[in-house]
């Protein structure tokens, strides 16, 4: 590795090599020894070297510093993929569970070891010529996702030997290749009706995406493969063509389904048929939601004190993993005080206090995660009234109303009601209840309780004997 810092004029760079925020020095490394750790150039010997998980890999970081008399800059951050060479298990494998015979079908698997960080393609030749085994477009020969070469239809002209490759995909412009031992098809002739080499099964996506089912036939002559929607209700089966919405590869070997909508969920049926006869599969295909609120924390307020409930409630695939923060830490829920519903991710506070500060909410389900958050303000002040109460108040006869009394407080006051004059006794009472909000519930209203009401409120933080006080006349009809 190298780096270079801008020429300047009476000025001269000296440089050192750091892996993890650690300064290399002669001192080796594992096995690893560092050759140029205080010059521009940085060497990594021995070769074996490249086997170390402490040194290479994306978890590894390497940055060169360079210092003039001004003090240090640091580079970016430099890492080492490690390509290395795949260890092939052997010659590739044969599928043996039938007899190698032209008009049936095999496959052959690569048995490899990957590449430890680098993305790769695995690639069939034939050995004899060195020509690349390609796919068909009868889908006679098709390459699986994992690589496997499917034969749906074995041909006398198929006996000879192969080898798959396991090709590095970085950097995109390598030629490099590395080839398995041979493995050798020998073939004789039969006939016989279609089955199915692999199928998907069940299938699940996200609405908005792209999916695709996957059904490969095997028989002789090569069996058509085709699809349709299977309504198990009325057991009729729509076939389904080429389109924006549905695009096929492979000789119809694959079907892609563009745009998931709810709608798409369903079994989609592939169908394998030749002259010998036909074989079908139904893959079941699940649609899921994207994550999104339901009941988002944006920012609220509430008293010292009391009792509080944050909203986080979302819709997506279950299932549903919620976690709080409070300015960006994970909110400890060991803490007795707080506590999360089992259903959703609504977060109590109990007996708040110093919890003023940004909160957030992250849902997460199996597609990904989002989040929302805002300030929340733990309020302290002296009881008042947040709004004017309303001097002549009308209630009906019924079971409950509300005399308005709109008193609150950091932390909630203690409030009074007065009824012509008198008192009234809440504790226990089966007619009166005060209210969060100040407003006092009466229950079972008749005639008799219109009158003049006076509530009045105080806290702690209200100089002593001082209360806040206000009345009203309700009429009942």
């Amino acid at each position: 590795m190298s780096c270079t810092a801008v020429p300047l004029s009476n000025r001269v760079w000296t440089y050192s090599w750091r892996l993890n925020n650690q300064y290399l020095s002669n001192q080796p490394i594992g096995n690893a020894r560092f050759i140029g750790y205080d010059t521009n150039n940085l060497i990594i010997r021995p070769q074996s070297s490249i086997h170390d998980v402490t040194i290479f890999g994306n978890s590894n970081n390497f940055t060169c510093v360079a210092t003039n008399n001004n003090g240090p800059i640091t580079s970016n951050i430099a890492r080492v993929l490690r390509i290395g060479k795949p260890y092939f298990q052997g010659s590739s494998l044969i599928n043996t569970e039938l007899a190698i015979v032209a008009g049936q079908a095999t496959s052959i698997r690569c048995r490899y070891t990957p590449f430890p960080e680098i993305p790769f393609t695995i690639l069939w030749y034939y050995t004899n010529n060195g020509l690349l085994l390609s796919t068909s477009s009868d889908g006679r020969i098709a390459i699986g996702m994992d690589g496997t070469a499917y034969f749906a239809n074995l041909l006398v002209s198929d006996a000879a030997p192969y080898r798959c490759a396991v090709r590095p995909n970085e950097p995109s412009n390598t030629n490099v290749a590395y080839y398995s031992a041979n493995t050798t098809l020998r073939i004789t002739p039969r006939y016989f009706g279609p089955i199915f080499h692999k199928t998907s099964t069940n299938v699940r996506g996200r609405i908005g995406s792209s999916v695709t089912l996957e059904c490969i036939g095997r028989g002789r002559p090569t069996p058509a493969i085709s699809w349709c929607s299977y309504n198990s209700n009325t057991q009729l089966c729509n076939n389904i063509q080429a389109s924006s919405k549905y695009t096929f590869n492979q000789a119809s070997t694959r079907l892609t389904i563009n745009s998931l909508i709810p709608q798409d969920a369903g079994t989609y049926r592939c169908t394998a048929r030749s002259s010998r006869g036909s074989v079908f599969s139904n893959n079941n295909l699940q649609v899921d939601p994207i994550l999104t609120w339901i009941t988002r924390f944006t920012s609220m307020s509430a008293s010292i004190e009391d009792t509080v409930t944050l909203p986080c409630v979302a819709f997506g695939t279950p299932p549903l993993k919620y976690t709080w923060y409070k300015q960006a830490i994970l909110l400890p829920m060991t803490n007795s005080r707080f506590s999360m519903s089992s259903t959703n991710g609504n977060l109590t506070i109990r007996g708040l206090n110093n919890d003023t500060g940004v909160y957030q909410c992250k849902a997460e389900d199996r597609y990904g995660s989002i989040a929302s958050g805002g300030f929340f303000e733990v309020k302290t002040f002296a009881a008042r009234f947040t709004a004017q109460m309303p001097r002549q108040q009308i209630i009906q006869v019924g079971p409950s109303a509300q005399l308005v009394c709109p008193i609150d407080g950091g932390p909630k006051p203690t409030i009074d009601y007065f009824f012509n004059g008198n008192r009234l006794n809440l504790l226990g009472s089966n007619k009166y209840q005060s209210l969060q909000n100040g407003n006092l519930l009466i229950r079972n209203v008749v005639a008799a309780d219109g009158g003049n009401y006076t509530c009045r409120g105080r806290n702690r933080i209200n100089p002593n004997n001082q209360y806040v006080t206000n009345w009203a006349t309700v009429y009942v009809y």
